[in-house]
């Protein structure tokens, strides 16, 4: 049985990044929302356990976003480290 996809819950994402549009603290849900947008696939798993600082609000865990999109992009970069790496080496 396939796990059901998050709703959007109300984001409006816009094509490109844009942090003043987005939630200054955003659920993990959302941010599983904004990463599979903006730089691919996610699972909520996989965000619960990167180093951020939780706030527990109304039974929802947030983030800074600020930190958030830091903490993406320094995992996407690596990972097209990686696979560059890879790729040389098997050439």
């Amino acid at each position: 049985m396939t796990r059901p996809s998050f709703p959007l819950y109300d984001l409006t994402l816009p094509p490109n990044l844009d942090p003043d549009v987005l939630p200054r603290r955003p659920t993990r849900r959302q941010m599983v929302v904004i990463h599979n947008h903006y730089f691919g696939p996610i699972s909520l798993r996989s965000i619960e356990q990167w180093p951020l600082d939780w706030v527990i609000v109304n039974s929802h865990a947030t983030a800074a976003l600020e930190a958030f999109l830091a903490e993406a992009e320094h995992r996407f970069e690596a990972a097209q480290r990686r696979a560059e790496t890879a790729k040389n080496a098997a050439d």
